[in-house]
């Protein structure tokens, strides 16, 4: 028998290994490598993970998260729901196989939107291959002069012109 690339959404008993794949190939000591209770907040869903997975010979090869957004709604929007993808990590052993994963992804989901954000040049590439329309966005915040003590952000000299614009979402 001939040895074949299995891929699949994986049951809960997966969890340590997608994570333990994710420290070895994406980033170490990445947060969904290290924090169960981060990983599970994001793509734990009943008893399946919110990801797929290539094996072969029983090994993972790759995986790749997903993120509906019905995950985190009481109502049901499964008619509007948009499906997020991220880590999209690879072997680098096993050329092809993001491929291979973003084409299941896309026939699984293939009655949902799907949507981006912050994407790196490598999956640039994939979304590119399946013909995703690609924009760079703006951001804007306020400065909040209530407050002074920043946590995510040194504070720069901002005017205070407030920009107003309308965008039209087709």
């Amino acid at each position: 028998m001939r040895n074949e690339i299995c891929l699949y959404i994986p049951d809960k008993k997966d969890i340590h290994s997608i994570m333990s794949f994710i420290q070895k190939f994406w980033k170490k000591n990445h947060i969904l490598s290290k924090d169960l209770k981060v990983f599970k907040y994001f793509y734990s869903e009943k008893k399946k993970i919110n990801f797929i997975v290539a094996k072969y010979e029983s090994k993972i090869i790759g995986v790749m998260g997903f993120i509906p957004n019905s995950r985190y709604s009481e109502k049901n929007v499964n008619k509007f729901d948009i499906i997020w993808p991220s880590v999209l990590c690879i072997n680098p052993k096993f050329p092809g196989v993001g491929l291979k994963i973003f084409n299941f992804y896309q026939k699984k989901f293939k009655n949902k939107n799907f949507g981006l954000i912050n994407f790196n040049n490598k999956a640039k590439f994939f979304y590119q291959i399946f013909d995703y329309k690609l924009y760079k966005m703006k951001h804007y915040y306020m400065d909040n002069k209530l407050r002074d003590d920043f946590k995510i952000l040194k504070k720069k000299k901002f005017t205070n012109k407030i920009i107003k614009k309308q965008y039209k979402i087709n």
